[in-house]
């Protein structure tokens, strides 16, 4: 249906297509009758137009809010002023402005896209902090099922992947076809694995159920297939953080039929055997009076605060770091996490490193790392980069 706008209003819409229309204009425009809540024949509303077309959007939406536009008009997609905003956008100063004046972040569009999932598909990790702190729905579905931490995935944004697990983004909400994030994240080509293992840490469930029956532990293992040079590291990986979740409830390799046809299976039991072993141990070996590694490696995994930082009461010596790192190399990353960056400096400084040069009665070179090499090395290199840089290069042999 063709919508009848009256002369000024139909010369106010098309003068808000333009990039370089003034504020002033649009005043004038509006002193003279111009209608800010009228609408074009796809429902859209000044408010609408100035989003998607006008380059100063800021000056222009605080204007035509002021004026009395309504920032939760739906066009005929259902997209209100705050969805074009997001698609179109990069200021988020407009964004702020929006929900200053009242712009709900739980409309949804005709597909059930929240602004939410709009933000986390356009991959704008700024604008999903403000509408999270907006206190949006962090786990609403869209037509399909979709969450935003699964639109995340999809997307392939680490970053907000983070921040919605980090806001109470649920890891066992699935699409309608029964896929959850980590199915998602593993059917993705390539996958990627640090986003795997944000979800993991999060308890993601490696055995959960599609409708076709698949289950994350089962794709990456057909990922080997396709790809021989993975080495298992997929499979791996979910096997590893399986093992250290149920290390309270003492379950063995929960396996379906569908593994046991698959050559690498046996190499698969072996593994899970090695890492509720390393996981036994962690929890009955004390890196301190009152802190197993367990609980230590767990806690830092899981990024609580209460303990993150100051895990450890007492530096820890060169001994006892190469014992505890050697001993647990499956989990030697995680245990890494729970050092103090200081320590690990404080180790490098006491680190001899020979080169092959040759500094007389056949002795070899050796360099000394001082303050600032080390200093420098703690910037560029994680902690667990820097445990195995410790590692190799340590003379030390009986500890």
């Amino acid at each position: 249906m063709e919508i009848q706008l009256s002369p000024v209003d139909k010369l106010f819409m098309s003068y808000l297509t333009y990039a370089n229309s003034h504020t002033s204009l649009v005043k004038n425009m509006i002193a003279a009758g111009a209608n800010v809540n009228c609408r074009d024949n796809n429902l859209n509303t000044p408010l609408h137009l100035v989003l998607q077309y006008c380059a100063d959007k800021l000056r222009m939406v605080q204007l035509l809010i002021k004026a009395g536009s309504n920032p939760n008009s739906y066009n005929v997609h259902r997209n209100t002023p705050l969805h074009i905003a997001i698609i179109y956008c990069e200021d988020i100063e407009v964004i702020h402005e929006l929900l200053k004046y009242g712009a709900s972040v739980h409309l949804k569009d005709i597909l059930d896209n929240s602004p939410l999932h709009l933000a986390v598909t356009n991959c704008k990790e700024s604008i999903v902090k403000l509408i999270i702190q907006s206190k949006a729905d962090i786990n609403l579905r869209n037509w399909n099922g979709e969450t935003p931490l699964i639109c995340a995935v999809k997307a392939d944004c680490l970053a907000i992947v983070k921040e919605l697990l980090l806001s109470g983004a649920v890891v066992s909400v699935s699409t309608d076809d029964g896929s959850s994030p980590l199915h998602v994240a593993l059917k993705k080509s390539p996958p990627n694995l640090d986003i795997i293992i944000e979800l993991l840490k999060c308890n993601a469930d490696i055995y959960s159920l599609d409708t076709k029956l698949g289950f994350p532990l089962l794709f990456a293992v057909k990922r080997y297939y396709k790809n021989p040079s993975d080495n298992l590291q997929l499979a791996k990986t979910l096997l590893k953080f399986d093992a250290l979740q149920k290390c309270y409830r003492h379950k063995g390799f929960r396996y379906f039929d569908e593994l046991k046809n698959f050559t690498v299976f046996s190499d698969l039991v072996i593994f899970y055997q090695e890492c509720i072993s390393e996981v036994s141990r962690m929890k009955s070996e004390y890196i301190q009076s009152n802190l197993s590694i367990l609980e230590c490696s767990v806690k830092a995994l899981k990024n609580q605060k209460i303990v993150q930082g100051r895990l450890l009461q007492k530096e820890l010596t060169m001994s006892e770091v190469l014992r505890i790192s050697l001993n647990y190399p499956i989990y030697r990353a995680m245990i890494a996490s729970c050092l103090r960056k200081t320590d690990l400096q404080n180790l490098l400084l006491g680190l001899y490193i020979y080169t092959n040069k040759e500094c007389g009665l056949g002795r070899l070179q050796c360099v000394i790392l001082n303050g600032d090499l080390t200093f420098l090395i703690s910037i560029y290199l994680s902690n667990v980069d820097i445990l195995n840089l410790i590692i190799a290069f340590s003379t030390v042999r009986d500890f």
